[in-house]
């Protein structure tokens, strides 16, 4: 228990967490940006861009600032999540074999070396390397290692859902109750800033998340805990089927939670250029 009055210098001089800007001004309106020590989720349906976002998110911390990052990819190789920040970078789809065989090897190295390597040749990504093989203690003892062991000041986690099948528990709201919660500790113990990719339920009726559907926070699948542990929720809401094919590459940005200013709502439109892979506001 601690008395109010005499703590009043800390209560003045507290630590002043920085913000880092989104790459998207819409974002930056609505949240003032990212903070490390937050808790970040980032959901959407199937096929509406979530990899695209979390690797312009990705790319963006490694060009924005000086820290480490750590990615957590349960669903792809080591080597495409490293094609896709690289892509990026050279605005172009290098996971493609015929645009990869555009560049030389000596291009690539550039953009490598750019990317991952700072000015005092220290490392910036370490990235999981799963083989195929993850259970629940495993991935976050690789988390705790990331952050303390590699100083990686930003963790992105894709996705949750892959997280609960490693429990192997049957119960899933369960299972991600104690993700959240183990999520949620790690973030204030370690300061580190998580960003978390979740997958939305199914919902009733003809018009799923991937025709377009606004989104909410009761549409989280699985569980209420991923909205009470957040700091922040971010959907993504797109008509993938819209016979207009603007509408069908433009995806709409929802806030549906921010503890930090409350503002909540449509925070951007992104639109998803097929040229490049990037997503432009």
């Amino acid at each position: 228990v601690l008395n109010v009055t005499q703590n009043k210098d800390k209560f003045h001089n507290r630590v002043k967490k920085e913000s880092i800007p989104y790459p998207w001004d819409g974002l930056n309106k609505k949240l003032e940006g990212l903070r490390q020590g937050e808790l970040i989720t980032l959901a959407g349906g199937t096929g509406l861009g979530k990899s695209s976002v979390t690797r312009e998110l990705e790319h963006w911390l490694l060009k924005q600032t000086k820290d480490n990052v750590g990615v957590v990819a349960l669903e792809e190789d080591w080597t495409r999540t490293v094609d896709g920040i690289l892509s990026i970078e050279a605005n172009a789809r290098l996971h493609i074999d015929s645009v990869r065989e555009q560049f030389s090897e000596e291009e690539i190295d550039i953009l490598f070396d750019d990317m991952f390597v700072d000015n005092n040749n220290k490392d910036r990504l370490w990235v999981h390397a799963h083989f195929g093989s993850n259970d629940i203690d495993g991935i976050f003892s690789k988390l705790r290692y990331m952050i303390i062991g590699c100083e990686c000041k930003w963790v992105v986690i894709d996705h949750l859902h892959m997280m609960v099948s490693a429990t192997l528990e049957g119960d899933e709201r369960r299972s991600i109750d104690s993700i959240m919660t183990r999520l949620r500790s790690l973030a204030e113990e370690t300061g580190a800033g998580l960003i978390l990719v979740s997958h939305l339920r199914r919902i009733d009726g003809n018009k799923g998340h991937e025709k377009g559907v606004e989104t909410d926070l009761s549409h989280l699948r699985g569980s209420q805990s991923i909205s009470q542990l957040s700091d922040c929720v971010i959907t993504l809401e797109r008509n993938q089927q819209a016979d207009d094919p603007t509408t069908a590459s433009t995806t709409r940005v929802r806030v549906l939670k921010s503890r930090y200013t409350g503002d909540v709502g449509i925070a951007t439109y992104l639109f998803y250029d097929k040229d490049t892979g990037r997503l432009n506001e």
